[in-house]
């Protein structure tokens, strides 16, 4: 029996056998299987789980060729040029400086004035400047005013002080200062600013006025203008 189907057996035979087995195979594969042609048939999760992991950066590239040198620019509008000073030549050369000791002066009484501070400056030429305070006090309220001129040879200048006497803690009285400016063209020799003070008028019985704090201040320079 076994040499009949050795007989029968060809290669025909076997092929048209392992078609048979082939096509039998893949109708059961088709038959418990599906074809998944997008990601939509796919759970979430699942696809989460598919995905790789991102690998690590690659190597940093080559540095590229420096560019070339850029156009350049245009040259800037010229600025204007600053004004030449026109007081160099008055500039400071020396400073004097005087102030009246913590003693008040009194003002003598009306018409009678009072020497305040003075300040002897050498030859040349100076910008004189004073204050003085002036404290009027009274038993009784009226009206009081003073005067204080600042002197050097012929520059003077006065200016005064007028004030209601108010009531204070002992009594009446008023507080005020002066200031004085003069311009010293004084260059053959020495001179000496004065401040002196009087008192004008008085309206209220026993009125008492005192200068305190008094200063002078001069500053020299090559020429007045």
């Amino acid at each position: 029996m076994l040499s009949s189907i050795r007989r029968h057996i060809t290669y025909a035979n076997v092929a048209a056998t392992m078609a048979l087995v082939f096509a039998m195979g893949g109708s059961a594969m088709a038959a418990s299987h599906y074809l998944i042609n997008s990601t939509r048939q796919i759970r979430p999760s699942v696809l989460r789980a598919l995905r790789g992991r991102t690998g690590p950066a690659g190597p940093t590239g080559r540095t590229g060729a420096t560019g070339k040198t850029g156009a350049t620019g245009k040259t800037g509008a010229t600025g204007y040029t600053g004004k030449t000073g026109t007081n160099g030549t008055n500039g400071a050369v020396a400073g004097f400086y005087t102030q009246q000791g913590g003693t008040p002066i009194y003002i003598n009484g009306v018409g009678d004035p009072a020497t305040i501070a003075t300040k002897s400056l050498p030859a040349g030429n100076f910008l004189v400047n004073a204050t003085v305070q002036v404290d009027m006090t009274a038993a009784a309220a009226g009206f009081g005013s003073v005067s204080c001129t600042l002197v050097d040879g012929s520059a003077t200048q006065s200016e005064m002080f007028a004030s209601s006497l108010g009531a204070l803690a002992t009594g009446f009285g008023a507080s005020g200062s002066i200031p004085l400016s003069i311009s010293v063209g004084s260059t053959a020799g020495a001179s000496t600013a004065t401040v002196d003070c009087t008192t004008l008028s008085e309206s209220a019985a026993s009125v008492s006025v005192d200068a305190v704090n008094a200063a002078i201040s001069a500053v020299q320079t090559n020429t007045l203008g």
